[in-house]
C-alpha cells in the first residue's frame, strides 16, 4: 500500500504556480467533464480502483469551506482498497494553470495524515496532520516549480508528438524541500486502450519520471494516447476542448495503474 499512496500522490495532473515563472503548457487535452478509472495492481493482482475525475467550470470552488471564486477547474482523486479498507482522497481547485487549494487524506495500515495546500504567490503554504501531530510552514518554489497531485495533467498537455525532456521542482510537505524530477519520453508503446466507442490498438507516448537527487530509486512510466484526429474522444455540445493524450497505464516498480474506462462529458 506504501507504494499506491507514493505514486498517487504524483498522480493526475501538474500546473504551474504562476504563469511568469513556471513552463507554460502548449494547450489543454481534456472536454468539460472526464472521468478516468483505473485498475490498481500489484504484482498483477487487482488490489484497489482509482477514480480521477477533471471537471471545467465546477460548481462547488471550495477547499476545507474556503471558497475560491476563481477557480476555474477541479480535480476530484479517489482510490479504494480492495480487500483492506485503505482509502485515499485527493481535492484541487485550480485558475487556468494556476493551482489555488488542494486537500488531501490518506488512511491506510502504515500512513495515515491530512495535508492542505494553498498557493501565494512563489511559496507553497502547508498544513499537515500526521501521528497526532500538526505542522504549518511554507517551502519557496524555485522555477520551474509543479504541485505534486497534478503532474500527469500537466505532462498530457506538453507536446509528447515532438517528445519532451525536462526538469521540474516539485514541493514536499513531508520532508519540508522542494524535490526536482526529470520527465523524458521514452520510445513508444503499443496499448490495448478502451475507448467510449470500443477497444482501440494504439501506439501510446510514454514517459520517464525520474528523481534527481538520491535516492534515486526506480522511474515511474507514464503511457499517453495519441493526438492524431482518430483518437482524440469528443466533448459535448458547447465543450471548450474535446479530450485527449488521456494517461492510461501507469509503472511504478511492481504497483500498475491501468485504464478500465474512460467517460467524458
Amino acid at each position: 500500500m506504501k507504494k499506491i499512496i507514493l505514486l498517487v500522490v504524483l498522480l493526475i495532473a501538474v500546473f504551474t504556480f504562476t504563469a511568469c515563472s513556471s513552463p507554460t503548457p502548449p494547450g489543454t487535452s481534456w472536454a468539460d467533464k472526464e472521468i478516468l478509472v483505473y485498475d490498481v495492481k500489484i504484482d498483477g493482482v487487482i488490489v484497489g480502483e482509482l477514480t480521477s475525475t477533471l471537471e471545467r467550470e465546477p460548481a462547488d470552488k471550495t477547499i476545507g469551506g474556503t471558497p475560491y471564486a476563481s477557480a476555474t477547474s477541479r480535480l476530484t482523486v479517489t482510490f479504494t482498497g480492495t480487500n483492506n479498507g485503505d482509502t485515499i482522497e485527493i481535492q484541487s481547485l485550480l485558475a487556468d494553470f494556476a493551482p489555488l487549494a488542494t486537500y488531501k487524506k490518506v488512511v491506510s495500515a502504515d500512513k495515515n495524515y491530512e495535508l492542505t495546500a494553498v498557493y501565494n504567490s512563489k511559496y507553497y503554504n502547508y498544513t499537515l496532520k500526521q501521528n497526532g501531530a500538526e505542522t504549518s510552514d511554507r517551502i519557496k518554489a524555485k522555477a520551474p516549480y509543479i504541485d505534486n497531485d497534478l503532474l500527469y495533467t500537466y505532462l498530457r498537455c506538453q507536446s509528447l508528438a515532438s517528445g519532451i525532456n525536462t526538469v521540474l521542482n516539485i514541493p514536499d510537505a513531508h520532508s519540508g524541500t522542494l524535490q526536482s524530477l526529470t520527465a523524458a519520453s521514452q520510445a513508444s508503446e503499443t496499448l490495448t486502450v478502451p475507448y467510449p466507442d470500443g477497444n482501440k490498438t494504439v501506439a501510446c507516448y510514454k514517459v520517464a519520471i525520474t528523481r534527481n537527487e538520491t535516492p534515486v530509486g526506480s522511474s515511474i512510466f507514464v503511457y499517453y494516447t495519441p493526438d492524431s484526429a482518430e483518437y482524440v474522444i469528443p466533448g459535448s455540445i458547447g465543450s471548450i476542448n474535446d479530450s485527449v493524450k488521456i494517461p492510461v497505464k501507469i509503472v511504478e516498480n511492481d504497483v500498475t495503474y491501468l485504464i478500465k474506462s474512460i467517460t467524458v462529458i
